[in-house]
């Protein structure tokens, strides 16, 4: 493992070549000041966007205040969702390195979900956390999975991390602190009945290089 993370990381965060994705202008839905951004945010301590603000708005009610409009001519944002497994592994060893994250054997709860009409799983870092929530249900370990340290906490202004999203937050300070690019993009399915669509950060450093309106 340690000559596979020295190896991984003598590649440099260069050779990487995340996919990403171009978007000119977003919206956020709220305040643009930091010290007001919840601490229990899906994208981390960046300002929260998307190109969706009324479909979010009827998945989260949280999802109040005034409207921005943020345009920049070649925004660019990492594309999560088409990562794939050894750019992922790379920006995992990362973590390992510079102390965000401990991989550990985590715990996957499997189920199917009637109004997803699919297979799904819910994360737990112990075996005793998966069998108060399942009881007898399916529980399967996952070799690969990952534990935030209080440095991703904090980083990320997170008061907790749950195991099945310690990898985007993580993603988050990687893409921020190693590349040039904007922020990160979820390119969900748009589909509020599922409580589903498109979502993105701008990170706090890359604000000043979006023109910001506020929409009345």
């Amino acid at each position: 493992m340690k000559f596979l993370i020295k190896q991984l990381l003598r590649e440099g965060v260069n050779n990487v070549n995340l996919p990403f994705i171009k978007l000119n202008k977003v919206y956020h839905v709220g305040s643009l000041d930091i010290k007001r951004k919840s601490s229990s945010s899906y994208e981390g301590s960046g300002l929260s966007v998307s190109l969706n603000p009324k479909e979010w708005q009827k998945i989260n009610p949280m999802t109040q205040g005034d409207l921005f409009e943020l345009s920049k001519n070649g925004g660019l944002f990492i594309d999560k969702h088409n990562i794939n497994k050894k750019q992922q592994q790379f920006i995992v060893q990362w973590g390992v390195v510079n102390k965000y994250v401990i991989q550990q054997v985590t715990y996957r709860y499997h189920y199917y979900d009637d109004e997803f009409e699919q297979e799904v799983y819910q994360e737990f870092n112990s075996l005793e956390q998966a069998k108060h929530e399942a009881g007898d249900g399916d529980i399967r370990p996952f070799k690969k999975g990952l534990k935030p340290t209080n440095k991703l906490k904090n980083e990320t202004r997170q008061s907790t991390i749950g195991p099945s999203s310690t990898f985007d937050f993580l993603l988050t300070l990687y893409v921020e602190k190693e590349t040039k690019f904007d922020g990160v993009w979820w390119n969900d399915e748009l589909d509020v009945l599922k409580y589903s669509a498109p979502r993105g950060v701008i990170f706090n450093s890359k604000i000043k290089t979006w023109n910001v309106n506020k929409i009345n």
